[in-house]
C-alpha cells in the first residue's frame, strides 16, 4: 500500500485558478465514484479557502497517474503543471504538517485541523476510507492533538487583536472600567469579541451609523456614541480603542480633554488614529508598531516550540511507514498461503478422481498435499520477513504479481 497527496499551493497558484479547484460537495462524491472506477478505494478530498488538495491510498503508480488525471480534470482551471504531488514517506510527512498549521499562513493555527477532519468525516460517510487511510488520518491527527497539548503552541498568539486585549489586561484590570471602542471593521468586531464577557461599560462609536448597528446586533447593552461626540466621553473613560479605515488622525492632541485620569490608548489603525503627542505619564499610548514587536516575539517563539515539536510527527511518520509496509507484506504471506492452500485442494480433487482410494486414505492424502504445498511457499514467506524495510513493499508487490492471480491455478490434468 501506497500512500500520496495531490494539491495545488496558495503560494504558487493565483487565487482564479485556486477557485476552480474549490469542490463542493457534489464535486468530491463524483471525484469519489471516478477513484473508485479506477480502483482506487481509499481517498480525502480537502478544499479550504487557501488549499484544495487530494490524499489517497493507492496500490499501482498507474493509479496514482489516473487520480492526477481526475483531479486536474475536475478543477478545469487548471494544468497539470499548476499541480504537486507527493509520495510515501514525504507525503505522509506533508499530511502531519498541513494539520500542523506548518504550510497555515498564520504559522501552528489550528483552524485547519477541525477542516481536515471535517472532510475525513464526510470522506467516510461517502465511502471513501478503509484500514488504512482510517489508520493514517486517526493517528495524524492524534499526533498533532498531543504535540500541541505538550508544546502549547497555540497559547503563543499573534493575532494582533488578541495581542491587543492581552496587554491591556496585562497593564490593568478591565474589571468596571469604562472603554471606549471606535470603528466597526473586522479589527473592532475582533476586540467586541474578546471584551464580550468582561464586566465593563463599554461603548462603540463609529463614523458610519449603520457599520455599528450591525456590531450592535445581538448585544443590546452595546450603547452606540455618535462620531463626533467621541471627546466628550473620552474625557470619562480609562480606556480608549481605536480601529478605524480613516486616512487621518481622529484623536488629535489640541482637541484632547484635559484630565490626569490615568488612561490607556491602543491606537490598531494604520495609518494611526491617535496623535502619538498625547501620551504622557497618565496617557499610556500602545500602537500597533509596539504590539508588532510582541507578535514577533511571540512567532519566534512558536516557530522554536513547532521545531520541537517536529521530531515527535517524524517518529509517528516513521511509524505509519514501517506500518504501511507490514500491510502490503502481511497481505502477500496470506495471499501465499490462500494460494497453496488452494493449489493442494484443486491437486486433491484432480487424485481423488484417477485413485481409488478408502476414506482415511484421501484423508491423508489431503492432509499430506496440504502440508507439502505450505512447505513450498515457506521459503518465499520467510524471505519476505527477512527482507530489510526499504526493499519489503517491492518484493511483496512481486510475489503477487508473480503469484496470486486467481486464473493463475496450474492444472495439472
Amino acid at each position: 500500500m501506497k500512500f500520496g497527496v495531490i494539491g495545488i499551493s496558495y503560494q504558487k497558484t493565483s487565487i482564479q485558478k485556486r477557485e476552480g479547484a474549490s469542490f463542493s460537495d457534489t464535486q468530491k462524491l463524483q471525484l469519489y465514484d471516478e477513484l473508485l472506477d479506477s480502483k482506487i478505494l481509499q481517498a480525502m478530498s480537502v478544499t479550504t479557502c487557501n488549499r484544495s488538495e487530494l490524499y489517497i491510498v493507492y496500490e499501482e503508480k498507474q493509479q496514482l497517474h489516473q487520480a492526477i488525471t481526475l483531479f486536474v480534470k475536475m478543477a478545469k482551471t487548471i494544468a497539470r503543471e499548476d499541480v504537486f504531488v507527493k509520495t510515501g514517506k514525504e507525503a505522509l510527512l506533508y499530511l502531519f504538517e498541513v494539520c500542523g498549521g506548518y504550510h497555515s499562513m498564520i504559522l501552528g493555527e489550528d483552524q485547519i485541523l477541525g477542516q481536515m477532519k471535517t472532510a475525513y468525516a464526510f470522506a467516510n460517510q461517502a465511502g471513501a476510507c478503509r484500514k488504512e487511510l482510517h489508520r493514517i488520518l486517526q493517528t495524524c491527527f492524534s499526533c498533532i492533538k498531543q504535540i500541541k497539548q505538550t508544546y502549547r503552541i497555540s497559547e503563543i498568539s499573534t493575532s494582533i487583536a488578541y495581542l491587543a486585549y492581552t496587554y491591556l489586561t496585562q497593564q490593568t484590570t478591565l474589571q468596571g472600567k469604562k472603554i471606549l471602542l471606535i470603528g466597526s471593521g473586522e479589527m473592532a468586531q475582533l476586540m467586541l469579541m474578546y471584551l464580550k464577557d468582561v464586566k465593563a461599560d463599554l461603548w462603540l462609536c463609529s463614523r458610519t451609523l449603520a457599520h455599528a448597528s450591525k456590531l450592535q446586533e445581538g448585544k443590546e447593552k452595546l450603547p452606540i456614541v455618535p462620531f463626533e461626540e467621541r471627546y466628550s466621553y473620552i474625557k470619562d473613560c480609562d480606556m480608549i480603542i481605536s480601529a478605524t479605515a480613516s486616512p487621518h488622525v481622529i484623536i488629535k492632541k489640541e482637541a484632547y480633554p484635559l484630565t490626569e485620569k490615568e488612561q490607556y490608548l491602543m491606537d490598531l489603525a494604520s495609518p494611526r488614529d491617535i496623535d502619538e503627542t498625547i501620551k504622557d505619564e497618565n496617557h499610556h499610548l500602545c500602537n500597533l508598531d509596539d504590539l508588532q514587536i510582541i507578535a514577533d516575539e511571540h512567532s519566534k517563539e512558536r516557530q522554536k516550540r513547532m521545531r520541537l515539536a517536529y521530531g515527535d510527527m517524524v517518529q509517528r511518520v516513521d511509524s505509519l511507514m514501517e506500518w504501511l509496509c507490514h500491510v502490503q507484506v502481511d497481505k502477500a504471506i496470506a495471499s501465499l498461503q490462500t494460494y497453496s492452500k488452494q493449489q493442494a485442494q484443486h491437486t486433491y480433487e484432480l487424485l481423488k478422481q484417477k485413485l481409488s482410494l478408502q476414506p482415511h486414505e484421501e484423508r491423508m492424502m489431503k492432509k499430506v498435499l496440504e502440508t507439502s504445498f505450505l512447505r513450498m511457499v515457506k521459503e518465499p514467506i520467510l524471505s519476505l520477513k527477512q527482507l530489510q524495510e526499504e526493499d519489503q513493499e517491492q518484493y511483496a508487490a512481486m510475489v503477487e504479481q508473480l503469484f496470486l492471480k486467481e486464473d493463475d491455478i496450474c492444472d495439472i490434468s
